[in-house]
């Protein structure tokens, strides 16, 4: 009988710690891109185009940092903002981060892949601009393709509706808190587990 309490306990103290874990502040973040596969930007020598990213911030109940770094067509592609790390708040869907693509008049034509990686975290974890470890990445990739005579891309290009990569559930930010919390869960389950085995 004594056994059947003890499970019974056992097994609301879990069910409250799983609880307690689900609660943890998941985060639905996600960056769009009017450019993707099958939809590229198609430039000759010699152009140059400016359009933007969008960031965004769906689920969750706190506002998120983002930093945004060039992770491949440095020779292409540059970040116009004076500043990369972008506050996204809660609900917005078109936090932009500008961006400039300039080919050279001696660029062999050719298909060429550009790369924007960008990190998330929530804002309490750290002030903007401060030392905050941030989720792993994700890399947003543009592909670039160079032709001689390729038309002038036109501003409203840019306000086309793109796809949108999300963060997957293995990114969601704030996962080092959640393994922790996790970690601390699995270790009190098996020492609870441990006395009741002990005390038949």
């Amino acid at each position: 009988m004594d056994g059947d309490c003890n499970m019974k306990k056992i097994k609301s103290i879990i069910l409250i710690l799983v609880s307690l874990f689900l609660v943890q502040v998941v985060h639905s973040a996600g960056v769009s891109s009017i450019y993707s596969e099958g939809i590229p930007l198609v430039m000759a020598p010699g152009q140059t185009h400016e359009f933007s990213l969008g960031l965004q911030n769906m689920v969750g109940n706190e506002e998120l940092k983002a930093v945004a770094k060039i992770s491949s067509g440095n020779e292409f592609l540059i970040i116009t903002d004076e500043n990369s790390e972008y506050s996204v708040p809660l609900g917005s869907k078109d936090m932009k981060i500008n961006l400039k693509v300039i080919v050279p008049e001696n660029t062999k034509e050719g298909d060429y892949t550009l790369g924007i990686e960008v990190k998330f975290a929530p804002v309490n974890e750290g002030e903007m601009g401060g030392m905050v470890e941030l989720n792993q990445g994700i890399v947003t990739n543009i592909p670039l393709q160079v032709k001689e005579g390729a038309t002038q891309p036109s501003s409203v290009q840019t306000e086309s509706t793109g796809t949108t990569t999300p963060i997957s559930s293995k990114q969601k930010t704030g996962s080092n808190s959640l393994l922790i919390f996790a970690f601390v869960v699995v270790i009190i389950v098996i020492l609870l587990i441990f006395l009741l085995k002990k005390k038949k």
